[in-house]
């Protein structure tokens, strides 16, 4: 993940004004990060986004009026150039709402109660043009996706497009598959971040494939990828 010249403007959309104390407080303290501006609503979203000019959006799912989902769909029909990138941040979520959101164009989808640093790697990662999902969000994903695919659940024998890929690429793509982060599995497997990174973009152009959340579908062995995901 290459670094940004400046910080990353962040907008919180959140109707709960806990929620956006708490992810303030966040931003404050997460290096490189930076407060771009709040919105209580979806309308208000969408109507303000380009004043305060941010490059990721952290959307809350169930508000009032215009949800997430909606809100997504909003920004989606703009037909406007630079977009910012929209993590869905949200309590709860259904299998239809992942798939909705990330089709309506979420580059992540986090619940709220993951750490603090799990957010803020979230919003560096999906910034860098990667899609992101919490582990309990990938797996729900997954679960879904082989049920309409109407596929039967993958043996513990992997694929053959993972036939030339080294054993730790094999791990790297593994830890990825469930929903781990580049700092936890740099971590786990006692690597660099940097070195972390460089075999998940190693993996993914070996499996052809575009982000995080297709390649998590092939190791789970779902071999009929939406590729508008």
């Amino acid at each position: 993940m290459s670094e940004p010249n400046h910080p990353i403007r962040v907008m919180i959309v959140d109707d709960d004004p806990f929620v956006q104390e708490a992810l303030k407080l966040l931003l404050e303290h997460s290096p490189g990060l930076e407060l771009a501006g709040l919105a209580s609503t979806g309308i208000d979203a969408v109507r303000t986004f380009e004043n305060y000019a941010p490059d990721v959006i952290l959307l809350d799912l169930q508000m009032p009026g215009m949800d997430g989902l909606a809100t997504l769909d909003a920004f989606s029909k703009l037909g406007t150039l630079d977009l910012p990138r929209i993590i869905v941040l949200t309590s709860y979520a259904k299998d239809s709402d992942v798939f909705s959101a990330l089709r309506a164009g979420a580059s992540g989808f986090l619940l709220k109660d993951t750490e603090p640093a799990g957010i803020a790697e979230a919003i560096r990662t999906v910034h860098d043009g990667q899609a992101l999902l919490s582990p309990a969000v990938t797996t729900q994903l997954i679960r879904e996706y082989r049920y309409s695919q109407r596929r039967v659940p993958a043996t513990a024998e992997l694929s053959p497009e993972f036939n030339d890929m080294t054993e730790r690429e094999i791990q790297v793509a593994r830890a990825v598959a469930q929903g781990k982060s580049n700092s936890d599995i740099a971590a786990e497997l006692f690597m660099s971040v940097s070195t972390v990174k460089t075999n998940v973009s190693r993996i993914m152009i070996k499996l052809g494939v575009a982000n995080r959340v297709q390649l998590a579908l092939i190791f789970h062995g779902v071999h009929a990828v939406d590729h508008s995901l």
